[in-house]
């Protein structure tokens, strides 16, 4: 009876290190309004933090966009920007990434909505102030 409720209690431990954390709400680029990221937590392997992040296009058209980590200790990757597209109102799919600390954020810039162009669009707040 001892062996077995040793057992039980070693899968059970093994079970709840294994679940992964909960998806975050949405957050709106604060650049591009139409633009959403929301990421979870995986694990820490070593001193480094693994996260799932996912983004959302809102558009109803495709856009291509920049995407970067910034925080604290994320110097290394501050604005090491990699290139994202999403087809129209539509959710990307879910990218691993890696952080030095619990404490960052997703920085989104250089969207347009056609692939290949250097001809960016402002910032929606911008495109407001001009109306």
């Amino acid at each position: 009876m001892k062996k077995i409720l040793w057992i039980l209690l070693i899968f059970g431990f093994q079970f709840a290190n294994a679940q992964v954390g909960s998806w975050t709400v949405w957050k709106q680029s604060p650049c591009y309004l139409k633009i959403e990221y929301r990421y979870k937590y995986v694990k820490q392997q070593g001193d480094r933090h693994v996260w799932l992040l996912q983004f959302k296009n809102n558009y109803n058209k495709s856009v291509y966009f920049n995407y970067s980590l910034a925080g604290e200790q994320e110097e290394e990757q501050l604005y090491l920007a990699r290139r994202k597209s999403i087809t129209p109102n539509r959710n990307s799919d879910e990218m691993e990434f890696f952080t030095n600390s619990e404490r960052f954020e997703i920085q989104v810039s250089n969207l347009s909505f056609r692939q290949g162009v250097k001809e960016y669009e402002p910032c929606d707040q911008n495109k407001r102030s001009k109306d």
